[in-house]
């Protein structure tokens, strides 16, 4: 009766704990998004910006990037702009739920500079594979599901984590708050999603 007593004390403590657990688990990640410096307990997706076109079409901004908390670069044009040509670097791009993307690019030419990661550059690209399916990419006016296509340009540093710009579809969207639009004020169709590039 006394190893009954104990087994039952030893279940209901375990109990406990794991209700403890899982209470401390939901405190400190009340959302599944941010980590907070708990890697076990909460799952963290690659950011990525939405890049959209100004309007008007020949205004000096190329680009507004957004994420969930608004605008947070802007993309000018530069004129003229400068030959750069750089070497071969292999990189791998995640973007929302689909499979890591490989391939190769080179810069060509420094078209364009950003706000918050520095000059921009057409590139070369090679190895590229269309990735099959859809994924959601979240900014502050709704959530896009959208198809991603071809690289188009380089933010930053070629040789250390640039941000790296592929054109993409826009299948739909689901506007934050209902009923409202689903593009930036003074901003056009979607063009754009842009996430940071790991260096291979």
């Amino acid at each position: 009766m006394k190893k009954l007593g104990t087994l039952t004390a030893a279940v209901v403590i375990l109990g406990l704990a794991a209700m403890t657990g899982i209470t401390w688990a939901q405190q400190v990640c009340p959302n599944p998004n941010v980590c907070a410096g708990h890697p076990e307990c909460c799952v963290v997706q690659p950011v990525a910006l939405l890049a959209y076109e100004s309007v008007p079409h020949n205004s000096p901004i190329f680009r507004v990037l957004t994420d969930t908390t608004g605008v947070v670069d802007m993309v000018t044009i530069l004129n003229p702009p400068v030959a750069a040509n750089g070497v071969k670097v292999n990189y791998s791009v995640t973007i929302g739920t689909l499979p890591p993307l490989s391939f190769s690019a080179k810069t060509k030419q420094k078209k364009w500079t950003s706000t918050s990661h520095g000059d921009c550059f057409t590139i070369s690209v090679s190895g590229f594979e269309d990735p099959k399916g859809t994924t959601d990419i979240t900014d502050f006016v709704g959530v896009h599901t959208i198809n991603v296509n071809t690289p188009a340009f380089l933010c930053g540093d070629p040789q250390n984590s640039p941000l790296i710009c592929f054109q993409d579809k826009e299948i739909s969207c689901m506007p934050t708050p209902s009923g409202g639009t689903c593009l930036p004020p003074n901003t056009d169709r979607n063009e754009d999603v842009c996430a940071t590039a790991t260096v291979m």
